[in-house]
């Protein structure tokens, strides 16, 4: 039996049949609850997360406090092919192909992305069956032993669609579980359990006091991706071609790069949980019990979130480069390496829908909060509803010019001690999921979350929970871009080293 109340039955019948009013009697452990007051639901929650699969019981008191442990080392099976040709077409020009193939049935026992590092394993295990391939082909050509070009074209591609390999052994109904989430779930899921304060870090360590949860994906989506999968897959093709002059004391070098990156990937967990659903048990409800089993087992819960739909969110951005650099040996002790490169780096723009990201705009008349605000996601505008937003969000920046400068000197003249130095400024993209999470590509699509408002007495009872967002557009938690913002992130590095070869042909740095 969890902790409850150092006191009668009947005072706590009592409490309970007040929805949870005056229930402040501290929790003293070895109390038990009546099986009166039992929630038929929560009880089976209780069960869930008891009878884990794979779970296995320790005694407490020879293991610090933990009285549960799951070894996560399901075997995975993987293998991978390279196979590599190399042509000499003429006697100036070669030519080389390469292909990669490797596939991997992956388990996952807990969940998809992330997941609390107190959570047990889901009812049925959700592997993949990811593949992941690789091209390249290049070709360099040696017009004279003074200038050479090299040419690649390269093609990337990953996939990890993740099941469900027991959907009877996920379905609630199997447990007769008879809650009624906001909205109908595309796959019927029992759903995610957390205590925010009793948690741990996903992979991180775990403590004794956490309390043990669950956390799968979503699944079912809009559009269907490979049924009713959940995951992602990616691809990248990119081309470079770099020409190389050598012109007496000067090493010049010429280039250009082109890739687009792509990603599409399912919601499974945004905006409330996920349309899997999730409850949260802490101590901050007005009639909590102070002890999360206890709550879990009467149907006290904090809190229920979930969202109306998992979208399937297909981004991609656009990378153009073209550079130029000198290295020049302009003593026989000092050689300086100057150049440019003139970065493109476009904005994720989504290719399955013309809403586009959502962004706001702080100079917008109507704003969240306002006795204006009635219109959907006040202050927030998507390419979909003005023209003069990106479909992207972010406008995309044409170049930058980002330098490269480095120097080595020879010190004493002999090649043995050599002072190194540089300086550069680097560009790169935002993540994916500063570009989606959070309804930022799904709210203009429709996106709807729910969460309760409401004191539960059972947890079927959130059927009549009134709730804070449900049906509404106007008050969720979605962020959005900052409307005309179009920079792009970047690294300036500079490093200073000496190398001083010393004996045993070795290089001491």
């Amino acid at each position: 039996m969890p902790a409850a109340y150092d006191a009668s039955v009947a005072t706590y019948n009592t409490c309970k049949k007040n929805n949870g009013t005056n229930c402040s009697l501290p929790p003293v452990s070895g109390s038990r609850i009546s099986p009166s007051l039992f929630d038929p639901d929560g009880v089976t929650l209780m069960k869930l997360l008891a009878g884990a699969p794979g779970l296995t019981s320790l005694d407490p008191t020879k293991n610090g406090g933990f009285n549960a442990q799951f070894l996560d080392r399901t075997p995975v099976d993987s293998n991978e092919m390279n196979i590599r040709g190399d042509f000499n077409i003429t006697s100036k020009m070669r030519a080389f192909a390469t292909f990669t193939r490797q596939p991997e049935t992956d388990v996952n026992n807990i969940g998809l992305w992330w997941w609390p590092g107190n959570a047990v394993p889901y009812p049925s295990q959700i592997p993949a069956k990811q593949l992941a391939r690789d091209y390249s082909f290049g070709v360099t050509n040696t017009f004279t032993p003074a200038l050479i070009n090299e040419a690649t074209f390269g093609y990337a591609y990953f996939i990890n669609p993740v099941t469900l390999k027991n959907p009877t052994a996920a379905n609630p109904a199997t447990y007769n579980y008879n809650v009624q989430t906001p909205y109908a779930q595309p796959v019927p899921q029992v759903p995610d359990i957390i205590s925010w304060c009793c948690t741990s870090g996903g992979g991180g360590s775990n403590s004794s006091s956490t309390s043990a949860g669950l956390d799968a994906s979503s699944f079912g989506t809009t559009p269907k991706w490979y049924g009713s999968a959940a995951g992602k897959d990616s691809y990248t093709p990119d081309f470079s071609d770099n020409l190389t002059w050598i012109k007496r004391s000067h090493t010049f070098k010429f280039g250009f790069f082109w890739a687009r990156y792509a990603n599409v990937q399912t919601e499974g967990a945004c905006c409330g949980g996920g349309t899997v659903g999730q409850w949260d048990f802490d101590p901050w409800t007005s009639n909590s019990s102070f002890n999360n089993y206890s709550d879990m087992l009467i149907g006290h819960a904090n809190s229920f979130g979930q969202a109306s739909t998992n979208f399937v969110d297909n981004v991609v951005y656009n990378e153009y480069d073209f550079y130029v650099q000198d290295s020049w040996k302009a003593t026989r002790r000092l050689t300086l390496h100057f150049g440019v490169r003139f970065e493109h780096e476009g904005q994720w723009y989504p290719t399955n829908e013309n809403k586009g990201i959502m962004v706001w705009n702080p100079n917008n008349s109507v704003q969240p909060y306002s006795a204006s605000s009635t219109a959907p996601l006040a202050g927030f505008e998507w390419h979909g509803i003005d023209s003069k937003v990106p479909i992207s969000g972010w406008a995309s920046h044409s170049f930058y010019a980002d330098p490269r400068i480095g120097v080595a000197y020879d010190l004493l003249g002999n090649g043995r001690t050599v002072l190194r130095g540089g300086f550069g400024i680097y560009r790169h993209n935002v993540a994916y999921n500063s570009v989606t999470a959070n309804g930022l590509l799904d709210a203009p699509l429709g996106l709807k979350s729910f969460s309760s408002n409401c004191t539960f007495t059972s947890l079927a009872s959130l059927s009549t929970c009134s709730a804070a967002t449900a049906g509404s557009r106007t008050s969720q938690n979605v962020e959005g871009m900052m409307f005309g913002d179009d920079r792009a992130p970047r690294t300036q590095n500079w490093n200073i080293t000496i190398d001083q070869r010393v004996g045993w042909k070795n290089i001491h740095q």
